[in-house]
């Protein structure tokens, strides 16, 4: 079979036309239509039927773990936040709780956060030892938060030592209550909880 064009008498074979392409768009619409159902199906958990803590935070991290697939997915944070609001937000049902574009964002920090991790139990682990609220936090950017994560991912800080780190208040205010605690049962401590109060004690009197 040939073609003939009108301005040039040379006619053009089939062996002559470019190769075609694979249609990744549709591949990709196909993947982000997974995800979007995947998110729904999660935030069912997530957001109104898990009956434990530990399962609302697993459901949480597998959204942010979407969210980072769907958003690798786009040129730009406008097409993904348009993506987002057509096939997450307009479909969410009404049963469940609303899930905002900053909700939505902070559990895509959860899967930046462990993203150099491979296998999801990994994953789940460090968020959890660190605290959710206190990756979100690591994912902010300022300097001293910067050290905090690069001391993280050098193995120089253990997950543990980070809610103490960010939050210094918090720390101070929970040996205060631990020693007031402490203090007040005084006489029926065992030796290693006595050893707790002198240490605190010993801590009380130093800061001051």
């Amino acid at each position: 079979m040939t073609l003939s064009t009108t301005s040039n008498s040379d006619s053009v074979t089939i062996e002559d036309l470019p190769e075609l392409q694979p249609d990744t768009t549709s591949t990709d619409l196909s993947i982000l239509a997974r995800i979007s159902g995947d998110v729904l199906k999660e935030l069912e958990i997530a957001h109104h039927k898990a009956p434990e803590q530990k399962d609302k935070k697993r459901s949480t991290l597998k959204i942010g773990l979407l969210a980072l697939e769907a958003r690798r997915k786009f040129d730009s944070d406008k097409e993904y936040g348009a993506w987002c609001k057509s096939d997450i937000f307009n479909k969410c049902p009404t049963s469940l709780k609303p899930i905002s574009t900053k909700t939505l964002n902070r559990y895509k920090k959860l899967a930046e956060f462990s993203d150099h991790l491979d296998g999801f139990e990994e994953k789940l682990k460090l968020c959890l030892e660190v605290g959710f609220t206190n990756a979100y936090t690591l994912m902010g950017g300022s300097q001293t938060v910067n050290e905090l994560w690069n001391g993280l991912r050098e193995g120089t800080i253990k997950p543990s030592e980070i809610d103490s780190k960010l939050n210094p208040d918090k720390l101070t205010k929970q040996k205060k209550q631990r020693f007031t605690q402490l203090k007040a049962d005084v006489n029926d401590l065992t030796t290693e909880q006595k050893q707790e109060l002198i240490e605190l004690l010993t801590e009380s009197v130093q800061a001051a």
